[in-house]
Order: structure tokens, then sequence, then C-alpha cells
């Protein structure tokens, strides 16, 4: 790898990581300056949104494989009731 290159990834990570901690410190300074309660709330809906949503979504999945499951199961009984039994006939 040329030194310009790893110039540039260099001041590419150093910008990324520079970024980063200014979101850092400008989501404390945000934070210093919410009041508690609002802040209790933001915190009780963000621990709703994370505990529920893997919840809801699995249970949702699980209910169209199990949906998926029985329309399958039905689709092969009435498939194997409308079928005539062929039955090989010696000659």
């Amino acid at each position: 790898m040329t030194t310009n290159n790893s110039n540039n990834i260099y001041l590419f990570f150093k910008l990324c990581v520079e970024e980063f901690a200014y979101l850092i410190r400008s989501g404390l300074r945000f934070l210093e300056r919410t009041p508690m309660p609002r802040l209790l709330i933001v915190c009780l809906a963000l621990a709703i949104f994370i505990s529920v949503l893997p919840l809801a979504l699995s249970l949702f999945v699980l209910f169209v494989l199990l949906k998926l499951l029985g329309a399958l199961t039905v689709f092969n009984v009435r498939k194997n009731r409308q079928a005539p039994a062929r039955l090989s006939q010696p000659d």
C-alpha cells in the first residue's frame, strides 16, 4: 500500500472518530439540558420499544410459519383425497 493511500485511510478514520466524539458530546449536552421527568419518560419508552418490538416480530413470524404449515397440511390432505388410488393390476 502506498503512503498516500495509507494517509487517506488514516485521515478517514480520524475524521470518523472525531465525528463520533462530536455526536457523543452533543448528545450528552442535550441530556444535561433535558429535565429529569422527560428523561425518565424517554428511557421508559425506549425500554418498552426495545423489549416489545422483538417479541411482536417473533410472534408474527411464529404465527405465519404455523399458518403456512397448516395450509400445506390441508392442501396435502385434500390432494390425497381427490387423487384416486391406482392399484396395479397383474396382466
